[in-house]
C-alpha cells in the first residue's frame, strides 16, 4: 500500500464515522471539532472527518504533565493542518495527580474552545472491550457494562460548551486506525502513559487482552465489544422504561420519591 492512499484499514474508520454523521444529521460543510493528542485513533479520526467535507476545527490539549509535551501537541497540530483541517493547541492546567484530573481539564478545554459546536472524540471498539472488562470486576450492572454512547448530551463537555459529544469510530478498531494513519503516511505519538503498569486499563490492554487471545481466540475483542454494545441497548431500553413508570404515576425530578411506585415493578426496572 502506497503512503497516503486509502487502503481497507481508512475505509473502515470512514464507514464508521459515515454511520454516526448519519445519525447525528451532520453534513459536508457542518463545523465540528475533534479532540487530536496525536495518537493514531485520533489522528485517523481527523483524517477521516477532513475527507467527509466537515469543516473540521481540531485541538489538541497540551497537559504539560510530560517532558515535551509542548513539541508532541505542536507536531499533532500541523499534521492536522496537512491533513486540511484548522488547529489550535490548549495548554491547560491539571488539578492534582491521576487520570480523572486530566481528563476534566482535557474535556473542559474541548468543550469550551468548540462553543456550540459538537465534539467528536477517537474512543473505539477496544475501547468497550476494555471498559467491559473492568466493570466485570466491580461487580457491575447493566448501566456500567454498558459500551460508550455513540451520541450524547450527558457530559463535561457538553457543559463546558459543546452542543454534543460524539464518538464516530466505535465500529473500528485501534488495528483499523493505526492502519489508517500508515495508509495515508501519518506519523503516531504513542503516549507512554498507555503502557504505564500502574494504569489498570494499561494492564488489560497488554497483559490481560493478550492472554485471552492466546486462550479464547483472536475474536475476543471483537466478542467483547459486541456484548458492551449489546447492553448498551439494554441499558437505554431499561432507563426509557424506568423513566416512563415515573412519568406515569406522576413523579417530577426532584421529587421525594414514594416507594409505592417502584414495589410491583420488576427488579431491572426498579
Amino acid at each position: 500500500m502506497c503512503p497516503g492512499r486509502p487502503g481497507p484499514a481508512t475505509l473502515a474508520v470512514r464507514h464508521s464515522l459515515a454511520d454516526l454523521l448519519d445519525h447525528a444529521g451532520l453534513h459536508c460543510g457542518d463545523a465540528v471539532v475533534c479532540g487530536v493528542s496525536g495518537g493514531g485513533d485520533s489522528l485517523a479520526l481527523a483524517a477521516a472527518c477532513v475527507h467527509a467535507g466537515l469543516a473540521v476545527t481540531t485541538v489538541t490539549v497540551d497537559h504539560r504533565l510530560q517532558d515535551g509535551s509542548d513539541r508532541v501537541a505542536a507536531r499533532a497540530a500541523q499534521q492536522c493542518r496537512d491533513l486540511g483541517a484548522t488547529a489550535t493547541v490548549v495548554t491547560v492546567d491539571v488539578d492534582g495527580p491521576g487520570e480523572g484530573p486530566a481528563r476534566a481539564a482535557r474535556y473542559r478545554a474541548l468543550g469550551e474552545a468548540a462553543d456550540g459546536r459538537p465534539v467528536l472524540v477517537a474512543h473505539t471498539a477496544d475501547d468497550d472491550a476494555e471498559g467491559l472488562l473492568l466493570s466485570l470486576t466491580r461487580g457491575s450492572g447493566t448501566g456500567s457494562l454498558a459500551g460508550l454512547r455513540e451520541i450524547t448530551d450527558d457530559h463535561p463537555v457538553v457543559d463546558a460548551g459543546a452542543s454534543f459529544l460524539g464518538r464516530p469510530l466505535l465500529a473500528a478498531t485501534r488495528r483499523q486506525t493505526r492502519g489508517s494513519c500508515a495508509e495515508l503516511g501519518l506519523g503516531i505519538w504513542d503516549d507512554p502513559h498507555n503502557e504505564h503498569p500502574e494504569i489498570l486499563r494499561s494492564r488489560v490492554r497488554h497483559e490481560l487482552l493478550p492472554v485471552m487471545r492466546e486462550i479464547l481466540g483472536p475474536r475476543v475483542d471483537a466478542a467483547l465489544s459486541r456484548s458492551a454494545r449489546m447492553l448498551r441497548e439494554d441499558a437505554d431500553l431499561l432507563d426509557d422504561q424506568a423513566a416512563g413508570a415515573l412519568e406515569s404515576a406522576g413523579v417530577v425530578p426532584g421529587d421525594r420519591l414514594p416507594v409505592t411506585v417502584l414495589a410491583d415493578r420488576p427488579a431491572p426496572r426498579r
